[in-house]
């Protein structure tokens, strides 16, 4: 069905879905503000929106657009004053990376998706650690590096069922039907 014969109504109702999807990005986008005291990790925060730039290049590489993934990240860096850029680049190669490989990712069981999540945000962590240290010539202790990184991968099974939560309430794309209209997407739950 093209949008341009949707009644008003039905174009509200999927405005509404898509912005539930904006929320959640954003929600993650303020919990990455958001520092944890841990002890002997100093302050450590579990990069929420490393995980939504992850999940929606799988699921939905529309919701998440290249452009999306590096107007996130310098939004990050100018809010958490990181050197500006340093989000960014992550975010976009991990954007690129990722939706490159979604068909790998797609079905795949929860053990899966956790651990290419797990290598994503390690080799993630690593290279922005490397850019800070060769941009500001400040070495930042690795724990509290490692510390981020074991956090983030803590939580994200939570952020998973949230985001599937999410996923579970837009609409079809027209490229998960096959030519008999059946629905042919594979995802961790039932739709």
């Amino acid at each position: 069905m093209a949008l341009g014969v949707l009644t008003f109504s039905k174009k509200m109702e999927l405005f509404v879905r898509f912005c539930g999807a904006y929320a959640l990005i954003i929600a993650f986008i303020m919990a990455d503000l958001v520092a944890f005291q841990i002890p002997y990790f100093q302050d450590v925060r579990p990069c929420f929106t490393l995980m939504a730039i992850f999940y929606w290049s799988i699921h939905r590489p529309t919701l998440m657009p290249t452009w999306l993934a590096f107007t996130i990240g310098i939004l990050i860096d100018l809010l958490s004053g990181l050197p500006v850029g340093l989000n960014a680049a992550t975010y976009v190669i991990v954007q690129y990376l990722v939706s490159g490989q979604r068909k790998m990712f797609m079905g795949q069981p929860f053990i899966s998706v956790f651990f290419g999540y797990a290598l994503v945000a390690s080799g993630a962590l690593v290279v922005q650690w490397i850019i800070y240290g060769l941009v500001t010539q400040i070495w930042v202790p690795v724990l509290p590096i490692a510390g981020m990184g074991m956090l983030g991968i803590a939580f994200f099974p939570i952020a998973l069922l949230l985001m599937n939560a999410t996923h579970k309430i837009l609409p079809l794309e027209a490229s998960s039907m096959n030519r008999s209209g059946y629905n042919t997407r594979i995802s961790y739950g039932k739709r």
